[in-house]
């Protein structure tokens, strides 16, 4: 185990604000869009320090992958873990998205704009997003720029899948077809051993998440947090 005292704990950005409450105008995982609603900074993270080692550890970078090179530069990161909702979506992704999948992943997207998000949060019911909005102000994630080479990750990057990706990339990254230099997915079958300042941390995730009334849904629901 790493020791966790003090002096190798640094906490490097501002804490996470508080959880919402109920009358806080966030809404819960799926429920539909909530003008205003926050996401989560992946820069409300910390790092672990062991020796000369460093790793950074942040969530819910929801698709914007160069963000995570800014935050090893800053941090002077060896590593980066990563929990949460990564965006692992790719071109094809988009048409194939069930509208209120869509409306929480626009929510919190730190990709799309703050005008595109006030027109999704006041069309009126029953009309899909996507007839509504040119797919060009619709960008999920940067991993098709990512997946051509238009940048790389610059240090290891460790994450977990969350409760809201496509099945489809997650399945061709674990085919072999998806390949991304630096980028490491931890789930059920695939864990790794760092070595921070000569100690061994190995890294065990689970990605998704249990919601109670998605426990037996069936078809492509894109929320992997389904368990039947």
């Amino acid at each position: 185990m790493l020791p966790m005292s003090s002096a190798n704990i640094v906490t490097f950005y501002q804490p996470r604000p508080p959880p919402y409450q109920a009358n806080s105008g966030m809404l819960p995982n799926g429920t539909g869009s909530a003008l205003g609603a926050m996401p989560l900074q992946p820069n409300q993270g910390r790092i672990i320090q062991n020796g000369p080692t460093r790793v950074l550890c942040v969530a819910d970078v929801r698709g914007d992958l160069r963000s995570l090179n800014d935050l090893a530069k800053t941090a002077n990161a060896n590593y980066i873990l990563h929990t949460g909702d990564f965006g692992f979506y790719d071109n094809s992704s988009l048409e194939r998205i069930a509208d209120k999948t869509l409306k929480h992943v626009a929510q919190y997207s730190p990709l799309i704009s703050d005008n595109v998000k006030r027109q999704i949060a006041s069309s009126p019911p029953g009309r899909p997003i996507k007839q509504t909005l040119p797919p060009q102000e619709l960008p999920l994630s940067q991993l098709p720029s990512l997946l051509e080479g238009a940048f790389k990750l610059d240090v290891p990057v460790y994450t977990v899948w969350g409760a809201c990706e496509d099945v489809r990339v997650l399945e061709k990254f674990r085919s072999g077809e998806y390949k991304v230099d630096n980028l490491h997915i931890i789930d059920e079958v695939n864990s790794r051993l760092l070595d921070v300042g000569g100690v061994k941390l190995r890294i065990l995730g689970l990605g998704g998440a249990v919601v109670i009334h998605k426990l037996f849904d069936n078809g492509e629901d894109w929320c992997l947090d389904r368990h039947s």
